[in-house]
């Protein structure tokens, strides 16, 4: 019986306040920490911004060409070479990856620009002498490429035409762009050369600019790749010079969003977005709130422990008593039962021999052959009277303390003669008794009689599980250091709400039992150094389970 010890729970109450304590403690610094560093992150993304929106600046300098004077003309050069440096990259890209059957218009990315691919005969077909006579200069010279700014005209504006003759593939690569396009395409081609000089920075998760429409001009990573949204510019008014500053995930990556509005010459011209990984900060961060978790779980355990130290001997103390209580009452009540069973033992065993003697007398004089009309009444009332003499002798062995005569017992011998018995006593033709041995015999160390009792108690239990039909098995499987027998019916099964009554003493669900069966068996496996306990139990049968320990060597 466990002992119900009263714990003081202020103790425990106190080891968790500080707990607590030092657990608010670190969060309020952790707080302080995450505020310091999302400070040093956004002045290293606002300074990224102010960087792109110096080079935006500079880039839409160059755009702005209103004049003719020698400023210009440098400009338009630059700007043409900007262009031309655009369509020679995507050609070469184009050469390598186009495959070698594709002819006609090509869909582009960029909707300023038109390509188609052509050949000799297609040109011919598109009846443009024009093209006709770039296509023959190509073909006729060592030249790769021809330039032609063509000027407008009533039918068409004007257009740069750029062709390319192809090195891994038949054909041309004809791009046109025109003039109406061309500034919406330069700017955007300059604003990709301003993200690209951030590009390198391994913190930098993207870099979006978007002009005043909230169109992306250009980012820093493929939009394929990026999970950055663009930045809204109308979300942005009355924060231009201050900025906007979120904490946020881009799929499983941290990240610190600073968007701010772009300005040149005084005018909104669209947004930056600039978003940095804060993934070290997170991990500084898990790292510190492990930390001040693990050392407020070590104290509430510290504390925890000692006032279970001091608990300990006092509650170990009080368990053993009440441990002792229990086994001094257990022992009184099977005192009283014995020294009742013991008395009326003795009270029926003296008619009872008695009786039997005096049916001994009548065998001897011939009185079963006098007894025509009752043929083995003397028999039935010699077996009736063993019964009675059995009852009693279960009785008895309540009351009395199990002594054991040790010997080497051979398990399976006992087994063999186990089921002989049952055999006799079941004598039907509808019940098999079998057994179930190992090939090498099991030896165990114990009284052979107390043994055979225990297992004959098991035995008959089984065989009236059965009710005169079924199979009773003993079976025996040896372990490392102990063997363990069994004894299975193919009875009903023991009803779970039985259970917990099974071994205790006169518990039964016969009419006639009494209940000690399973309680003497029991006293006898433990007398043993062993265990008894119900195995499986279902419709279908019960096993009962002995565990003993093997003689030595």
């Amino acid at each position: 019986m466990k002992g119900r010890v009263v714990r003081p729970i202020y103790f425990y109450a106190l080891a968790g306040v500080v707990a607590a304590l030092v657990l608010a403690s670190g969060a309020l610094q952790i707080t302080r920490t995450k505020r310091e560093l999302v400070s040093i992150y956004e002045g290293s993304a606002r300074s990224l911004a102010d960087g792109a929106e110096q080079l935006v600046g500079q880039a839409l300098s160059m755009l702005d060409v209103s004049g003719h004077g020698p400023a210009d003309a440098a400009k338009t050069f630059a700007l043409d070479d900007v262009l031309l440096d655009y369509l020679f990259g995507l050609a070469a890209d184009l050469d390598r990856t186009l495959p070698s059957e594709t002819w006609g218009e090509v869909k582009m990315r960029d909707p300023e620009v038109f390509l188609r691919v052509v050949n000799h005969d297609a040109a011919e077909a598109l009846g443009n002498e024009f093209l006709m006579h770039v296509i023959r200069s190509l073909e006729s010279g060592a030249e790769t490429v021809a330039i032609r700014r063509l000027p407008p005209a009533p039918d068409r504006p004007g257009r740069l035409l750029v062709v390319f003759r192809r090195h891994l593939g038949p054909g041309f690569l004809v791009f046109t762009v025109e003039d109406k396009a061309r500034p919406a395409l330069l700017e955007r081609l300059l604003m990709q050369d301003v993200v690209r000089v951030f590009r390198e920075r391994q913190d930098l998760l993207d870099l979006i600019l978007v002009d005043d429409d909230g169109r992306v001009l250009a980012r820093a990573q493929e939009e394929s790749i990026s999970k950055v949204p663009p930045p809204q510019t109308g979300s942005l008014k009355g924060k231009d010079h201050q900025g906007e500053v979120l904490l946020t995930r881009h799929g499983e990556t941290p990240a610190l969003d600073f968007t701010r509005d772009l300005h040149f010459r005084g005018k909104g011209v669209g947004a930056v977005r600039v978003s940095v990984s804060v993934l070290a900060m997170e991990k500084l961060l898990a790292s510190s709130r492990r930390w001040t978790v693990l050392l407020s779980a070590l104290l509430f355990v510290v504390g925890f422990g000692l006032v279970r130290l001091i608990l300990w001997r006092q509650e170990r103390t009080l368990i053993r008593v009440r441990e002792m209580e229990e086994e001094i009452r257990r022992r009184e009540e099977l005192s009283v039962l014995g020294e009742m069973a013991a008395g009326v033992a003795h009270e029926i065993r003296n008619p009872l021999n008695a009786i039997s003697m005096g049916l001994q007398s009548l065998a001897l004089e011939g009185g079963e052959g006098k007894a025509q009309g009752s043929p083995g009444l003397l028999e039935t009332m010699r077996r009736e009277v063993a019964r009675i003499n059995r009852i009693v002798g279960e009785f008895l062995s309540v009351s009395r303390p199990v002594s054991l005569h040790i010997e080497v017992v051979n398990l399976s011998e006992l087994a063999e003669h186990i089921a002989g018995l049952l055999r006799q006593a079941g004598g039907r033709d509808g019940l098999t008794v079998r057994t179930d041995l190992p090939a090498v015999p099991v030896h165990l160390s114990g009284d052979r009689d107390k043994l055979t009792q225990a297992l004959l108690n098991l035995g008959i239990n089984a065989l009236e599980a059965c009710a005169g039909r079924g199979e009773v098995t003993v079976r025996i499987v040896p372990q490392k250091k102990r063997v363990r027998i069994e004894v299975s019916d193919t009875g009903p099964g023991v009803p779970l709400e039985h259970h917990p009554d099974l071994f205790r003493p006169h518990f039964t669900t016969k009419e006639k039992g009494l209940g000690l069966g399973l309680f003497i068996a029991q006293r006898i496996v433990q007398a043993h150094g062993g265990t008894v306990a119900l195995g499986e139990t279902s419709h279908r049968g019960t096993t009962m389970v002995l565990t003993l320990p093997m003689a030595d060597g």
